[in-house]
């Protein structure tokens, strides 16, 4: 009966109100997924690549079949595979089960962790229900069923602390030090930003248990610390070394800081009620609105008036602990308001129009932190201390009037309730797999399909829209040519060339004339094992992709420049499908520039547009015919050490070529140099590399991070007739 009332009761509440909080989820639980934007087909995408690694399909940290054939990684990319653990039972009544299975899941082990890291600090049962519940109900928790799969689970920080809680107990066995090690395991297998926070928590704790020993003139728990940390070393770090490594991948853009100012949240923000609030939403929409603030997915940050209340409480009349969870709280909060103070709308304050710097900016200058551009999702643990210094000031309540415990109690879950009780949430369906698909699924080999359109619309990024084909690749299991990725390339590594605003770049010419380099597209794909080009068609009811649409008559001109009015092998009310040869005629090619890895366009202002390059550099040049050209370039920028401003007048620049002939030539700025090439029939790459190497110029106090080495006006390939 004692196990029951611990542990079976709680967790079957929770179960009961994650049913209430997620409506109408339970009820579209085989028809559709709960969320609101693309983000929810990507969490979706990485459940059933979890499935697929532990059936032996694919490894569970490489993507091969993304950006195929160069593949992709997991590791730098959240949300991580734990919640495709959550989804296993859920598969056998399809992927809409298994999504919303994972995400119920989600929330009762948020509800429970949290439950049970407050009982371990003594608190009675009724209060620590209403700690969990304090974290169940959490805005930024709540908000994750827009579609932010790492927002549904938010257990991994209680259970870690939880573990160290018990660990520095001398009255507890040291085992659980694996506790507080798998916490942070489990941080780092659904969201690498919560491993961090559940460090940065696991940190506060040990400094302020340290503090209490020495004032109290008590031993020092250095032999559980250490056992703490060997534990999370064993546990943890293999996983955390492969994803550091991961990390330093250049092709991979992971500096976001400056976004930080986007999505920081507003300081009225944490006072007023979220905008799905059942209750409050629609008063606090308006005023948002008013004030051109943008309550969204990354800045539900509403402490709760209940929680306010109890945690004045709490400091006033609390035990220790109370005020030290109040502080561990009052971090977390000033960290997710960003880089400087944002208060209704304005980022500089008094008649100077000067900013107030916060701590987040200079947590975020710290060597491995540049991937932050988040500021509100601090306080996901910042809840957490919330919960806690909330459930202390409670129990100082009840306590006070004990005759009236229970009701003291159900008012404050009635109260929180009633203040953040969310609005039924959006739900997204699933396209129609087409017929063809089903078809190559049958097919056991490896290769590529590309899907049309890339994407919709101009103003719609096409790794966002490739969601969709990523539902249809559950179904074919083959190759697509790109994929939703949180951290991705910086160029794409396959066919730069498709990506619409890289198609004709008019700084990179053939002859003096800008050259679409998509119109050897035909050819990529054949010699990059691309069988298929499927065509979808625009249909009345995608929200995003009706007939007439730009993306249907971009994805109709992408058509005829690879086909040439061929008629389509398969075709249906779905898709058009067009076979890609097995080889294309090299003679067929139209002589074009490609840009690949390390080009960065940093400046487009009229008249001045400036390309940078970090060593080596490479792009690819398409010839019909082995014949002679010459590849003329404009350096701007050199990389010169030593010269104090970091930029000289004079560089030596490194040209190899496939076949393996190198030329190295002295540049100067503004001063076209040119460099003769023997081209090949076919597809060859060159690279360029300044022997200086590269620098950052944020070493230099430039607000620029990304290793450079020199910039170019522009690059022209010259032929010879």
């Amino acid at each position: 009966m004692d196990l029951w009332r611990e542990h079976g009761l709680p967790t079957a509440v929770y179960f009961a109100l994650s049913v209430g909080l997620t409506w109408p989820m339970v009820a579209r639980f085989t028809a559709q997924i709960v969320g609101k934007y693309n983000d929810a087909h990507n969490g979706l995408w990485v459940m059933w690549h979890t499935k697929e690694a532990l059936l032996g399909r694919q490894p569970l940290f490489d993507l091969p079949i993304l950006y195929y054939p160069e593949g992709a990684t997991l590791l730098t990319h959240i949300p991580g595979p734990l919640t495709g653990f959550f989804a296993l039972p859920f598969w056998p009544w399809g992927p809409e089960a298994a999504h919303n299975g994972a995400v119920l899941v989600s929330f009762v082990l948020t509800g429970y962790l949290m439950y049970r890291l407050a009982r371990a600090f003594q608190l009675e049962r009724p209060i620590a229900f209403f700690a969990g519940l304090m974290l169940l109900m959490a805005p930024m928790h709540l908000v994750g069923l827009w579609g932010h799969t790492t927002k549904v689970f938010l257990g991994a920080a209680p259970l870690a602390l939880l573990g160290l809680h018990h660990a520095l107990n001398p009255a507890r066995s040291a085992w659980w030090s694996v506790v507080a090690g798998f916490g942070l395991l489990l941080a780092l297998l659904h969201d690498s930003f919560q491993f961090i926070l559940a460090g940065m928590g696991m940190a506060f704790f040990i400094l302020a248990v340290f503090v209490e020993a020495w004032q109290s003139g008590r031993p020092l728990p250095v032999r559980r610390t250490l056992a703490v940390l060997a534990n999370s070393i064993l546990i943890a770090g293999p996983l955390f070394l492969a994803m550091a490594a991961a990390a330093f991948d250049p092709a991979l853009d992971l500096n976001r800081n400056f976004d930080s100012f986007t999505f920081q949240p507003d300081l009225v923000e944490f006072l007023l009620p979220s905008g799905f609030s059942r209750l409050f939403g629609p008063f606090t929409a308006r005023f948002f609105a008013s004030h051109h603030i943008i309550n969204g997915l990354e800045s539900a940050v509403f402490l709760s008036w209940v929680a306010l209340f109890l945690s004045a409480i709490a400091l006033i009349k609390g035990p220790r602990p109370a005020r030290l969870w109040l502080l561990f709280t009052a971090i977390w909060v000033v960290l997710s308001l960003g880089p400087s103070l944002k208060f209704l709308g304005r980022l500089t304050f008094t008649e100077y129009h000067l900013p107030i710097i916060l701590p987040y900016a200079f947590l975020t200058a710290l060597p491995g932190l540049d991937f932050l551009r988040t500021p509100g999702r601090f306080m996901q643990i910042g809840f957490v201390g919330l919960g806690m210094t909330a459930a202390f000031g409670l129990a100082w309540l009840a306590q006070r009037f004990p005759r009236y415990a229970l009701a003291v109690v159900a008012a404050a879950i009635l109260f929180l309730l009633l203040e953040s009780w969310p609005q039924p949430w959006p739900h997204l369906g699933l396209r129609t797999v087409p017929a063809f698909y089903e078809q190559i699924a049958q097919d056991e080999e490896h290769y590529g399909v590309l899907d049309l359109p890339l994407a919709p619309s101009p103003t719609t990024a096409a790794i966002v829209y490739d969601t969709h084909y990523q539902m249809y690749q559950m179904t074919h299991h083959k190759g697509i040519a790109m994929g939703y990725l949180s951290r991705t390339y910086y160029t794409h590594p396959v066919f730069p060339c498709l990506i619409p605003e890289l198609a004709t770049t008019p700084d990179v010419t053939v002859n003096g004339r800008p050259v679409p380099c998509y119109r050897n597209g035909l050819y990529d794909l054949s010699r990059l094992n691309y069988r298929y080009v499927v065509w979808h068609k625009a249909q009345p009811w995608y929200e995003d992709y009706r007939p007439g649409s730009w993306g249907e008559q971009a994805a109709a001109e992408y058509i005829e420049v690879l086909f040439a009015g061929q008629a389509p092998s398969v075709e249906d009310e779905l898709v058009r499908v067009y076979a890609v040869p097995a080889e294309v005629d090299p003679s067929q090619l139209t002589t074009a520039v490609a840009l690949q890895e390390n080009w960065y366009l940093l400046d487009d202002t009229p008249g001045q547009r400036l390309r940078w390059a970090r060593s080596p550099a490479t792009l690819t040049i398409y010839s019909p015919r082995p014949q002679r050209a010459t590849l003329e370039i404009v350096p701007f920028h050199i990389y010169v050490p030593g010269t104090g401003t970091f930029l000289g007048d004079e560089g030596v620049l490194v040209v190899e070529t496939e076949n393996g002939a190198t030329v190295t030539v002295t540049i100067h700025p503004n001063e076209s140099v040119a460099i003769p090439l023997e081209l090949v029939a076919g597809a060859q790459w060159v690279t360029l590399a300044l022997q200086a190497g590269n620098f950052k110029p944020s070493d230099y106090g430039e607000a620029d991070w990304r290793p450079l080495s020199f910039a170019i006006r522009s690059l022209n390939l010259r032929t010879t007739p």
